[in-house]
């Protein structure tokens, strides 16, 4: 679909970090499962109900401007989680180099999300 207006720009992008929150939230809760650290399973949580409350509030999002929450297929999270998944399999037999691997792909899930949101800002 083009995107011809400054309106259908922001609903595309706001549509896509809508669909990357819920494809990093189903990734946190299998990184979850597979954290045996504390610390990091806590971290994990915390994240998880951060995610769940971006959800929302993409959701009012939406509502403010009169539109439907519509998932935008975003391939960059995509990518991440596809990414993370290859390495919790990759990792599976040594819980240390796991729990590295989820720290790692948790930070780079961070660093995204912090870019989408500056990019919807501007």
């Amino acid at each position: 679909m083009a995107i011809s207006t400054m309106q259908a720009m922001l609903l595309n992008e706001i549509g896509d970090i809508y669909d990357a929150e819920h494809q990093f939230l189903e990734g946190q809760q299998k990184m979850l499962a597979a954290a045996t650290l504390p610390k990091l399973q806590k971290m994990i949580t915390e994240h998880i109900a951060q995610t769940e409350q971006h959800i929302r509030n993409l959701e009012q999002v939406f509502q403010l401007l009169g539109e439907t929450p519509k998932r935008v297929p975003c391939a960059g999270a995509k990518g991440l989680v596809s990414e993370a998944a290859k390495l919790l399999s990759e990792t599976a037999g040594s819980p240390e180099i796991c729990d590295y691997a989820i720290g790692g792909a948790a930070d780079k899930v961070e660093h995204y999300e912090i870019l989408s949101y500056k990019g919807l800002i501007a």
